[in-house]
């Protein structure tokens, strides 16, 4: 077990995109990555490149529970805890359903908590480790129809920072991964995500351009969509730094705008978001 110190990786939504190109990159890498997800069957191709594999529902705190004591029992403590498990929500903020807003953020907030607060003991305990969110552009530049997803990736930063602070004197660092637009399926899963346009809505223009934005994003400029690959690259530089930085913005697209949101007064900022969408 002394040997696995400073190596143990847990990776969090490993089953597609991101997840699963995080947990191959850090597996190559030399870590005994531990790849999840909700049904283990869909990790096969990972276990068959090396990955440790378990099932984690991570909105189950019986399924938390078990999947931390499992890996701890077998291999140690986890010196590298990767949330990469997340789900879109985008519409109107009026016309999203609470349900539905509390989904994403039982899956994107409160599931990086409570993981957190069950490897923490086994950091503190020897001394070293690594929590990685996989945040989101979002976090910094926010647009209409994506308050929803946009609110639960500034949680994660808000928290990330503060939990940053909290345990460095026990030798956990804490980085956000900041992307920009993800070749992946989640895309697909936005446009899924939106409120069905019908007459009655007052939102139904904005709802169309939300719309079209995404697939233009996601299908129309793909050649300026950052690869999970690259995602994965910035993830293992951050688990593998002897003092990583606070947070790594992923694809030149992604540092632009959150320089320039940086620097763009709140007003004007929002005229540029506003910019596009129908009045009517």
């Amino acid at each position: 077990m002394s040997t696995m110190l400073g190596r143990v990786a847990l990776v969090t939504g490993a089953s597609s995109g991101i997840g699963r190109a995080t947990a191959l990159a850090l597996e190559r890498a030399g870590f005994l990555t531990v790849a999840t997800a909700r049904d283990a069957r869909d990790l096969a191709p990972l276990a068959e490149q090396g990955c440790e594999t378990a099932a984690l529902d991570v909105t189950s705190e019986a399924s938390r529970k078990a999947a931390v004591a499992l890996v701890e029992s077998r291999f140690g403590p986890i010196y590298a805890l990767v949330h990469c498990a997340g789900i879109p929500q985008y519409g109107p903020v009026e016309e999203v359903e609470l349900d539905a807003m509390r989904r994403v953020f039982e899956v994107n907030v409160f599931a990086l908590v409570r993981l957190c607060q069950l490897v923490l003991p086994g950091m503190r305990r020897v001394g070293l480790g690594r929590i990685v969110t996989l945040g989101s552009l979002a976090a910094e530049v926010s647009r209409p129809g994506g308050g929803t997803y946009h609110a639960s990736k500034q949680a994660l930063a808000a928290l990330s920072e503060t939990l940053r602070s909290e345990v460095r004197t026990f030798g956990v660092h804490v980085v956000d991964v900041l992307p920009a637009r993800v070749d992946t399926a989640f895309g697909a899963k936005a446009i899924e995500s939106l409120p069905k346009i019908h007459g009655g809505s007052p939102y139904q223009e904005l709802t169309r351009h939300v719309l079209s934005w995404l697939e233009d994003a996601y299908h129309v400029e793909r050649e300026r969509t950052s690869r999970p690959e690259e995602v994965a690259e910035v993830v293992v530089r951050a688990v593998a730094a002897q003092r990583p930085d606070p947070r790594y913005h992923v694809g030149r697209l992604g540092r632009m705008l959150a320089l320039l949101r940086g620097v763009t007064p709140d007003a004007l900022w929002d005229v540029t978001a506003r910019r596009g969408i129908p009045s009517g």
